[in-house]
């Protein structure tokens, strides 16, 4: 799983293959750390900003759902709350191509020795205001997801399943579709065609072998 979450990083240009030179500190040593919440108890599990607008940020909690601010942290109010089925969130992205469309991956991974599951992804075409889930409900822990800069309906994520026990829902998949379907990238097997397409020197990574691809289908 580790691998497939470098993998992933390196996709979106989170983790380049050649390391960055270092930020000079003197363009940040005047910044200070303070607290804008929400205050409640516990922590954040994810986090996404919008592109374009600086003050609008949403947020998951490993059991509060998504919470959402438009005043850069001012005021924070949840918009998760039709959603009954889970409230555990393990990741949570913005399409950077259209601020409306919000992916949210179900299910917390690092619980510090407790296990909060999710029920698949959800998606929102309204900044927010309504959920449609996208199925992928064994999928149980979704830690990260990526959606393509310029292609909202192209989305990459990571899936752990079962923690318990091996799984064939464990892995990576790709919608290209917005959701409506997730086909299994196979990132170990024999075909690795569809990762050499989305992830820059996918060649330079050792993955350990696993299962041929599968698809989804809602």
């Amino acid at each position: 799983m580790r691998a497939r979450s470098i993998a992933l990083l390196v996709a979106a240009g989170l983790l380049p293959l050649a390391l960055r030179p270092p930020v000079n500190p003197n363009l940040y040593n005047g910044l200070v750390w303070r607290n804008i919440g929400p205050f409640r108890g516990g922590r954040v599990s994810a986090v996404t900003g919008v592109i374009g607008q600086p003050g609008m940020f949403y947020i998951g909690l490993p059991l509060g759902g998504v919470w959402k601010t438009t005043g850069a942290g001012t005021t924070w109010y949840p918009i998760f709350d039709d959603v009954k089925e889970a409230s555990s969130v393990g990741s949570i992205q913005v399409a950077p191509s259209d601020p409306n469309i919000i992916y949210v991956g179900m299910g917390d991974l690092i619980t510090g020795g407790g296990i909060n599951e999710g029920n698949g992804v959800y998606k929102s075409t309204d900044a927010g205001n309504t959920w449609k889930h996208l199925g992928l409900d064994d999928t149980k822990q979704i830690p990260s997801i990526l959606v393509d800069p310029k292609d909202p309906n192209l989305v990459l994520l990571a899936a752990q399943g079962n923690v318990h026990t091996f799984t064939h829902m464990r892995g990576v998949y790709r919608s290209t579709d917005g959701g409506q379907n997730w086909t299994f990238v196979d990132s170990t097997g024999k075909d690795q065609t569809e990762l050499k397409k989305v992830i820059p020197g996918f060649d330079k990574l050792k993955l350990p072998p696993e299962k041929e691809p599968v698809k989804v289908t809602n």
